[in-house]
């Protein structure tokens, strides 16, 4: 979170990093040279005084004797590695050394930060939208990785079942975040609608934020790890992050973005926050920055959420992406992120005890319910905290859900946003057509939700990019397996190409009416953005690529309008012709 009154504060690392959207690790020498994050590779370029402390990978004997060989200290020991300090110099030599495959710079990461329940349509969801008696997360648990929990809150009050402290500084909440976010998930009911999406769930508190908001990438690896050991004692599903550190490295070789990985490999169902880097002040004037998704949320299969301004409304019509939140596509991997938005500006829940705001904070910021303390925070933190409750409805109401399962749902059901993808992901979050989902399986059918005067349509829209463990959980050839269900009809799943009604996604390809989006290519309309470089008029030509108002021509690929020929493949409006396969609207025609 990014407050706008100081509830967190951004590091000019953090800042400069979002500017740069796709740069490289450092180049390896002729002979072997370790993998190094952007930012280890930084500071090796340019060493201080300053001891540093690095992420490595390795079995405890391999990792001291790395660490003898070098005259390095173990700082820290994690189930897949170690943090090792020393000097620059030291880990300039080591990163020459064949036993080094890749070292991470122990990043300091950082928290992202009535009408939430209603504008979504998890109100719906207490009735008797999807069954009779509603949904309200019950028997589910979400591990909250964040800066702890104060008990003694009435909006949490006996909803934390599990506390574990990893920054050495002790219980209870110092900062305030995970409070914050912890009550927007399960908080208890205080009155005149103030309470959790998931009322019924379960928290599990991890603390790994001090009383500043920063903490070790070292540590949130740790309380990730435990989760995995823990998870079915405490039946924890689902996983809150709301924190992360800037991307410097392929999420490949990224050891918190891979701690997240085997959560989610593990069975649990992670949901991050896309970060507060959608913008930078220059000069005075705010400029959008795209690639600016903060690690783990540039994880493919996990659930990123970006952050919506309600206006403070249920009413969707006035409903905008924030400035702040990160776009897409992530650094490096040029995944598209986030998945979906969700309320995230000035979110009303608990405000922990002994907490303050630098400068203070003012009248309209705060308030207090049912004896409770309330403040408003904003980031894109609040809004994954907002999806991680709209999951634990989703489990209660279908237990056999799994990671795909739950992206699919959210995305599918989702409401599109002009902004595009690459701000909104599939659109603003549904949680009536979600929950819907998970229990009855995915579907264009779904039951409109009535959310304030207008009846809301999920948009159809799912990608999916980069490793799909997720998504070959529930998709055999053309069938979708949703918990002990097959479902085969009018819903098309081709191996990794989806046509949902007039929306197709293929692969890392989507086309949108006239927006289109190619890898890390990107057309919207007549505006262009290409890496780092962003080209605005009707005429441009790069290389072989000709783009000339709405017609592209590339290599044998021709996209003109809505009509596209590839080969031997064409689409045209919502027929698809593949080489002897026919997909008419919902009919499929094979050979003749």
């Amino acid at each position: 979170m990014s407050g706008k009154y100081g509830i967190v504060r951004r590091t000019l690392t953090g800042l400069v990093s979002a500017l740069v959207l796709f740069a490289l690790a450092a180049p390896a020498d002729a002979q072997h040279r370790a993998r190094l994050s952007k930012d280890l590779a930084d500071q090796l370029q340019a060493p201080t005084r300053a001891a540093l402390q690095v992420i490595v990978e390795g079995d405890s004997a391999q990792v001291q004797r790395l660490a003898q060989r070098f005259g390095l200290r173990v700082k820290k020991t994690l189930d897949t590695g170690a943090v090792l300090e020393g000097s620059a110099s030291q880990f300039d030599a080591a990163a020459g050394d064949p036993e080094f495959a890749h070292l991470s710079l122990d990043t300091e990461v950082q928290g992202q930060m009535a009408v939430t329940r209603d504008a979504i349509g998890a109100s719906l969801v207490y009735g008797n939208f999807v069954r009779r008696d509603g949904y309200t997360g019950k028997g589910v648990t979400v591990a909250v990785i964040d800066s702890g929990v104060d008990l003694t809150h009435k909006g949490v009050r006996g909803k934390v079942i599990e506390s574990r402290d990893f920054t050495g500084t002790g219980g209870g909440d110092q900062f305030g975040h995970g409070t914050h976010v912890s009550d927007v998930i399960a908080g208890n009911e205080l009155g005149q609608n103030y309470g959790g999406v998931a009322p019924d769930a379960r928290i599990v508190s991890l603390k790994v934020l001090k009383a500043d908001g920063s903490g070790n990438t070292s540590d949130v690896i740790a309380a990730l790890d435990w989760v995995r050991r823990n998870a079915e004692r405490l039946n924890i599903r689902v996983v809150n992050i709301s924190l992360g550190h800037p991307v410097f490295e392929s999420y490949t070789d990224d050891p918190l973005a891979q701690a997240a990985q085997r959560v989610i490999d593990a069975g649990l169902i992670v949901v991050a926050s896309a970060g507060n880097y959608g913008k930078v002040n220059i000069d005075g004037k705010d400029v959008m920055v795209y690639g600016g998704i903060a690690s783990p949320g540039n994880v493919p299969d996990v659930i990123t959420v970006g952050a919506l301004n309600t206006k403070g409304t249920v009413d969707r019509g006035d409903d905008v992406v924030t400035t702040y939140s990160s776009r897409g596509p992530t650094a490096f991997d040029k995944v598209l992120k986030p998945d979906l938005v969700a309320p995230g500006n000035k979110v009303f829940a608990a405000w922990a005890a002994g907490t303050t705001v630098p400068g203070g904070v003012p009248d309209e910021m705060t308030t207090k319910v049912g004896g409770a303390q309330l403040i408003a925070m904003s980031g894109s933190s609040v809004s994954a905290g907002v999806v991680s409750g709209v999951v634990a409805l989703m489990l209660e109401a279908n237990p056999s859900l799994h990671q795909g399962h739950v992206k699919m749902a959210l995305q599918l059901s989702a409401q599109f946003l002009p902004e595009g993808v690459l701000v909104g992901g599939s659109g603003s979050l549904n949680a009536a057509g979600a929950v819907w989902m998970a229990k009855n399986g995915p579907s264009p059918k779904v039951p409109k939700a009535l959310i304030g005067d207008e009846e809301i349509a999920g948009s159809g829209v799912l990608f999916w990019t980069g490793k799909t463990s997720g998504l070959k959980n529930i998709i055999d050839g053309n069938r979708i397996i949703w918990g002990d269900r097959i479902i085969w009809g009018d819903r098309i799943i081709w191996g990794d190409r989806i046509i949902w009604g007039d929306r197709i996604i293929w692969g890392d390809r989507i086309i949108w009416g006239d927006r289109i989006i190619w890898g890390d290519r990107i057309i919207w309309g007549d505006r262009i953005i290409w890496g780092d470089r962003i080209i605005w008029g009707d005429r441009i030509i790069w290389g072989d690529r000709i783009i000339w108002g709405d017609r592209i021509i590339w290599g044998d690929r021709i996209i003109w309008g809505d009509r596209i020929i590839w080969g031997d493949r064409i689409i045209w409006g919502d027929r698809i012709i593949w080489g002897d396969r026919i997909i008419w609207g919902d009919r499929i025609f094979w050979g003749d």
